[in-house]
Order: structure tokens, then sequence, then C-alpha cells
């Protein structure tokens, strides 16, 4: 399970209101929640990648800070997957934000040595239902250190907001210049308070800045210290591109199926898990899939709901009673999946082959 994923945005919620529109900058995050809810019935997959599209040759663009600014943060650096050269980034052709399986997001340096970094791209449409707006195309990495310091860093395709500063709660609204671009800098007077029976801190600091006309980044962070944010803020890259994955091949698939969400998550310099969603637009026909590198247990894992067990291609799975949701160890790996239908379930499940934890060996 994915605990500083809720804990953030958790702390989030509480932190800031609609005013500085975390809400909609986090929309996929909200709005995705059933998708998260049968993901943690799956024991909260996380991450993992298919094939990384081929991407076309771009110029690539960097905030850099101005005369006077802060310099760059300088700290550990942070791992990422492997990189994939010449390859457009946002700022060039705001498209490619979210486009699943790459990632167009990284520190040149942490504010502190993280025990965990998050990465997150989101193109997922499907929520657009109902009362749910359509959530901005958005890409986000967020770290913990062991003590509980947090650092989220998101990039969203929602223009600027011209309201400057949360309202929820007391504290000091400062505008700063993060490269050449003006940004609002809020301070809380206090944090929320940490989730119950975890370590990570509130959130204390939140800062916003437009990126080019239709992009919006954002800070949010336990650290206090407006120097170290604003070195963090002129630290963020947008044309360093890297990959999701994939950490396994899919031999079978259905044919309109393609990338709309993909994590990354690392314990330290180890890959601990990768997770993609794909999907052919509606919900009829879907497909989530991740690999957890984590121990394999000896007995039936829980967390799915009537567990059976079946072999499928040889392979001893559990499988809900409905036959859409699967776990299953193989190649030293945890996979689990949810699908649409127990058909494409049970193909993916009997094909799926891992190519392993190392990025270096994922497809460029």
């Amino acid at each position: 399970m994915n605990d500083l994923d809720d804990l953030v945005r958790t702390s989030l919620a509480g932190a800031a209101d609609g005013d500085v529109h975390v809400e909609k900058l986090l929309a996929h995050v909200r709005a995705g929640g059933l998708r998260r809810r049968r993901r943690r019935a799956l024991g909260q997959v996380a991450a993992v990648v298919l094939t990384v599209a081929a991407v076309a040759l771009g110029t690539a663009t960097v905030l850099r800070p101005s005369h006077g600014q802060p310099d760059p943060a300088t700290g550990p650096s942070l791992p990422t997957g492997r990189i994939v050269p010449n390859a457009p980034s946002p700022l060039d052709d705001p498209s490619v934000l979210g486009a699943a399986p790459l990632v167009h997001l990284t520190l040149t340096g942490a504010p502190f040595t993280p025990a965990t970094v998050r990465y997150l791209t989101d193109s997922d449409r499907l929520v657009a239902t109902g009362t749910v707006p359509t959530p901005p195309a958005s890409e986000s990495m967020t770290l913990e250190s062991a003590d509980g310091d947090v650092l989220f860093v998101g990039l969203s395709s929602e223009p600027p907001a011209e309201d400057k500063a949360p309202t929820r709660q007391t504290g000091k609204s400062t505008q700063v210049r993060v490269g050449d671009r003006e940004g609002t800098l809020f301070q809380y007077d206090q944090p929320p308070p940490a989730m119950k029976g975890t370590r990570t801190k509130g959130i204390r600091s939140t800062l916003t800045w437009p990126v080019g006309d239709t992009l919006t980044a954002r800070i949010n962070t336990s650290l206090d210290d407006q120097a170290k944010i604003l070195a963090v803020a002129n630290s963020v890259r947008f044309d360093r591109v890297h990959s999701c994955g994939p950490a396994f091949r899919l031999p079978w698939s259905p044919p309109n199926l393609r990338p709309i969400r993909c994590e990354l998550e690392f314990k330290g310099n180890q890959v601990s898990r990768t997770y993609m969603r794909l999907s052919s637009g509606t919900v009829d026909e879907a497909l989530d899939v991740s690999m957890d590198n984590a121990a394999i247990p000896s007995t039936q894992p829980s967390g799915l709901p009537e567990l059976a067990t079946a072999t499928i291609n040889g392979r001893a799975t559990w499988l809900t009673a409905d036959d859409r949701q699967a776990r299953f160890s193989f190649g030293g790996a945890w996979f689990y999946l949810y699908g649409a239908s127990a058909d494409i379930t049970r193909q993916v499940t009997g094909t799926i082959e891992p190519i392993g934890f190392d990025p270096q060996e994922w497809p460029a």
C-alpha cells in the first residue's frame, strides 16, 4: 500500500482550499478514488509500465533562476527511470504532459535525503462523468524523508490561477520569483497534524507559479525555510524525460488499450514498484497492472476479497470471485491485476512477463 500517496493527499486537503486550486491540481487523484479503492483491494497496487512510445525530437527548455534568485537546490541526486534522450518537454509541447509512460518532471537536487521517491503521470479522462470535472493532465513527484519531511512537486495543464492565496488557514502570503516568473508562497501559521499512526509531517508551505501560459507548477512541503523552498523551485526541470518502465512485457493485451497513467516508486535507490493503467477511453475496457518488488510471502496474500486459488498457464494465482482481480508471484515479483472483464484479467495473467526492476534494462 502506498501510504505516502494517501498521506500527502490528506495533508494537502487540510492545508489548502480551492482558492489555490489544490483540488483541481490533484483532481485526477481524488476523482480516481474508485480506482484507488480497487487497487487497495488488491493490496494497493503500485506502479508498472507497459511500453515506451516513440517520441518526437524537440528542443529542451529549462527554467533557470534569474539574477539575485536563490541558487538551485543542491543535495542528493534522485533516482529516475531510464532517461529517454531527445524527448520534447512540456514547455516545448504542452500535450506531452501526463502522457504515460514518460515522466517530464525532475529535480536537480533534493532539500533532504529521501527515503521514498514517487513519480506519477496522468492523462486519465475516464472520470469526466456526472458532476466530476475533467481533470487536467498532470505529473508529480513526491519525496519523503526517514523522519517524515515531505516535498510534493506537481505540474498541471491547468492555466495559472488569478487568485493568490488560500484562506482556510491563517498564514503569510509572499510574492516571490521563480526564474523569470512571479509566484505566490503561502506559509501556514500552523501545519495540519500528521495522519494518525504515521510519521509524515504536515504541510507548512505552498508555492505556486505559472510555467508558460497553460501550465502551473506547485510545491507543497513540510519545510518552512523560504530560501530552501525557492531553491527547490529553481531546481525543477521539465526536460529530463525518463520512463515509468516498462518493468514487464505484455505479449497479449486488447489492441485498443493505451497507457493513460503510470507510477514509479523508489525506496532508496531501488525500484520498489511500478504501475500502469491502460484504457480504450471508456470504463468498459481497461486494465490496471502493477509489479511489486517485495518479498514473496509463503502463504496466501491478504487484501483481496473472496480469494480463490486457480492455475492459469501454469501460474498459481489468487482470484476474486468475479475473476476481475488477480494476484500472483512470478519472476521474483508480485503482480496485481484489475481487468474490466474476467477474460482480460485471465489472459494477461497467463502471458505477462517481468523484465526486472533495473531501469537500465527497460526499453527506451
